[in-house]
């Protein structure tokens, strides 16, 4: 039985397929916002930021990526029914509605397809491209876990009152303690480089299983697992294999989700499965569709899923130290 309970909620909600906008406590050090700040268009996939505007990425704050920053840019999107919501409400109306998500219809419309899209973008910045079982990472919906947030940033006030529309969509990043902090990267790294195996093992999302459940570990302490990638798993394994689920025992059988899990990380991460020292692991977290999971499946939900690896080869405590795409794990 694979059980999840000590994994804090705050957690799960960074991690799963439809993570808000990161929360707007600026990490300590970090430049205050300018309320004056517009839309800058020199803001690309690659580029870092390193300020809020209000709870928003403030696009005029780029810096170089080896800098302390916050924001990792991946790219930017335009809602399809922005000029129409436009009809509607006036800009500072619409930015208000957009602001407090899923609370009117306008809202509910926006996240509904900022949530995807923004994953869309980062997938295609970032190069998870290829198919499982002849679906796509989109249809999918896989993103790489890690302690980060997704951010679906709309321009500033005067900005977008100016016309400039454009979402912009990026990632921030969190201790395991849920707690907002700024990164740097070594020199000639980006956010892009997210599934490079000289990507930043703190960065990286470990755990430790024990026998009330699993605890976020940084990669660099010893643990003895790590997940790497998260999917919906409706699309993937469909409505009849999750209804088998039971919230206080998981699956009664793992092994069609573990089978699903090893042909995504060989397709994702070609290799590391290789390894005699660690196996696949999966499992399922209490977040989205399963937060009121009542035994049937909702199809509008999404019920995600974590594919990783745990520890063969462990040590007298049951652990491992290192991160297994950088290879540094020492078991």
């Amino acid at each position: 039985m694979r059980t999840t309970v000590a994994v804090p909620l705050a957690l799960l909600a960074l991690l799963s397929l439809a993570a808000c906008s990161a929360p707007s406590p600026t990490p300590d050090g970090a430049p205050a916002p300018d309320a004056s700040a517009v839309a800058d268009p020199s803001v690309v996939p690659g580029a870092c930021l390193e300020s809020y505007l209000a709870r928003d990425a403030d696009r005029t704050t780029l810096v170089d990526c080896t800098d302390e920053h916050i924001f990792d840019v991946f790219g930017t999107a335009v809602w399809p029914d922005m000029e129409d919501a436009l009809a509607e409400v006036d800009p500072g109306e619409l930015l208000d509605q957009i602001a407090d998500p899923y609370s009117t219809p306008l809202s509910t419309a926006y996240w509904d397809w900022a949530h995807p899209t923004c994953n869309s973008v980062m997938r295609e910045a970032i190069g998870l491209t290829g198919t499982i079982d002849g679906l796509s990472m989109d249809e999918l919906n896989m993103v790489p876990a890690g302690l980060w947030a997704r951010d679906a940033s709309l321009p500033a006030p005067d900005a977008f009152a100016a016309g400039d529309h454009t979402t912009l969509c990026s990632i921030t990043w969190h201790d395991v303690n849920i707690e907002a902090r700024t990164v740097a990267y070594p020199a000639g790294m980006t956010g892009l480089d997210l599934l490079a195996a000289t990507f930043p093992v703190d960065q990286r999302t470990c755990f430790t299983q024990t026998d009330n459940g699993h605890i976020t570990t940084a990669c660099d302490e010893p643990h003895n697992g790590q997940y790497l990638l998260v999917f919906d798993g409706l699309p993937g394994l469909g409505a009849d294999y999750l209804a088998s689920y039971d919230p206080t025992a998981g699956f009664a059988d793992y092994v069609l989700l573990d089978e699903y899990c090893t042909t995504a990380l060989d397709t994702v991460f070609p290799g590391v499965l290789d390894s005699t020292d660690w196996i696949v692991w999966s499992d399922s977290w209490g977040t989205e569709g399963w937060e009121d999971y009542d035994g049937t499946i909702d199809p509008d939900k999404s019920y995600p899923l974590y594919c990783g690896v745990h520890a063969t080869g462990e040590d007298e405590d049951g652990l491992m130290t290192g991160e297994v795409l950088s290879g540094t794990v020492t078991p």
